[in-house]
């Protein structure tokens, strides 16, 4: 039986949700050996495939024998967080009815401690993060707000969502969002325009 069909998903979403293509097949069956690139993808994307199945094709194709279901119906890996879509992103901040988190695709981002990840798009903080990476991050409460100044965050304003660096602004009253790109300006953004703030806490990127 094969890995799709077992994971119970179409083959679209098996591509959708590894960001791998045909082209990464060429020559190949999607079950044949893949190569160390394509591994990390898939067992990353769907975490109790064994690594050692995809490489020999010789024992359980899950981790553990309660894991031979579809993958839609697997329980959550406790250490996993959702991937938010990021036309989402203020729903899912804000609380508003636009996306919920248990419907949202998870990834498990080893030694990270994290509540999501969101994908970057746009120019504006590269080449430190490019179009297409996923940053994972870490929400901040808002009741007992320190920045660590010049990190990154992800930040829900009545802007829009903005992914920008930080630093002190005018007065205690504003902080000041700075972008990689050169060719943004810095922003000076009131506190009071904050509605949920979250740290970044790593990247993802697919090669």
């Amino acid at each position: 039986m094969t890995l799709i069909s077992k994971l119970g998903i179409s083959k679209a979403t098996f591509f959708r949700r590894t960001g791998l293509s045909d082209s990464n097949f060429k020559g190949r069956n999607l079950y044949s050996k893949p190569g160390s690139n394509v591994m990390v993808k898939i067992t990353t994307t769907f975490p109790n495939v064994s690594g050692e199945w995809l490489l020999t094709g010789e024992g359980p194709m899950f981790k553990r024998e309660s894991d031979d279901m579809p993958y839609e119906n697997q329980p959550l890996p406790p250490d996993s967080i959702p991937l938010i879509p990021a036309k989402a992103m203020a729903g899912f901040f804000t609380g508003e009815v636009v996306v919920d988190e248990s419907e949202c695709e998870r990834i498990r981002i080893p030694g990270i401690k994290a509540d999501f990840a969101i994908p970057v798009s746009g120019d504006s903080m590269t080449p430190l993060y490019q179009s297409g990476d996923m940053v994972i991050c870490q929400f901040v409460n808002l009741s007992d707000m320190f920045f660590q100044w010049g990190k990154v965050y992800v930040i829900n304003t009545n802007q829009g969502v903005l992914l920008k660096k930080v630093r002190p602004g005018s007065d205690k009253h504003f902080i000041k969002l700075i972008s990689e790109n050169s060719d943004y300006d810095p922003i000076d953004l009131p506190l009071a325009d904050i509605y949920q703030i979250a740290l970044v806490k790593g990247l993802v990127r697919l090669v």
